[in-house]
């Protein structure tokens, strides 16, 4: 949490805003009073239909498919 006078906000506002991160939080005080909390904004994306993976993904080659069964025998087997 970074915290800043008011007038050092308004002067560097911009560069402030360019800066913030998600988890980022910035406290602008008056005096020696917290009056604002500057926050980003949490973005998130829309999912994507499953038709925009259609025709992306082929099926593994049967020595492929072996391969990954031997990795799943010896290493995500039963403990023991």
């Amino acid at each position: 949490m970074n915290t800043v006078t008011l007038s050092d906000a308004q002067a560097h506002l911009t560069e402030m805003v360019g800066k913030l991160f998600p988890g980022d939080e910035i406290i602008i005080t008056q005096g020696e009073r917290p009056v604002a909390r500057l926050l980003p904004v949490a973005t998130t994306r829309a999912p994507r239909p499953l038709a925009a993976f259609a025709g992306r993904f082929h099926p593994l080659p049967s020595t492929a498919e072996d391969d990954l069964k031997t990795h799943d025998r010896m290493w995500c087997g039963p403990l023991g």
